[in-house]
């Protein structure tokens, strides 16, 4: 493929390091403190109606309750606060230690194993309830995450509980 299709150097995304045109994973950042908020203090479980305090933080309040609704679009919540998508990871980063996307992506995985381990529900509904989104989707991350189908994960958490 040409570069002019690609569009030049203008698809190398800035989140790769280049060397002899493979792509590499950037450094992962690390904070070098304590985090002040754990992932266990953000997440609010689809299945138990619990009272939730949250952290005194409106927009990262906010943001964990739209993860715990299976949310994907965040952008209204960036407009509401005025900020943008990079400036919101970068406080939850400096907050939880996880970038926006970390947490969303742990959140996901998190709602999706509740389910399947939980529920009855069909795999496309907790694919979808999850925000993972579409069946392939949750095959995918299963696969990832588990090694595992989602149908071979949900028998074997129900087989061991």
């Amino acid at each position: 493929m040409s570069s002019s299709i690609r569009g030049g150097e203008a698809w190398k995304h800035r989140h790769y390091r280049w060397k002899s045109g493979e792509p590499e994973p950037r450094i992962k950042r690390k904070l070098k403190v304590e985090p002040q908020f754990s992932f266990e203090q953000l997440y609010i479980s689809p299945l138990h109606q619990q009272q939730w305090n949250g952290t005194g933080i409106h927009i990262l309040d906010e943001y964990a309750r739209m993860l715990s609704e299976g949310a994907t679009d965040f952008k209204p919540l960036y407009e509401r606060y005025g900020v943008s998508a990079k400036d919101f990871s970068s406080l939850a980063f400096i907050l939880t230690g996880l970038s926006a996307q970390e947490m969303r992506m742990k959140y996901q995985v998190r709602i999706m194993d509740e389910l399947l381990r939980f529920t009855d529900m069909p795999p496309a509904e907790v694919a979808r309830r999850s925000g993972i989104g579409t069946l392939n989707n949750l095959y995918l991350v299963c696969k990832r995450t588990y090694n595992q189908s989602p149908v071979e994960h949900r028998k074997k958490m129900k087989s061991s509980q």
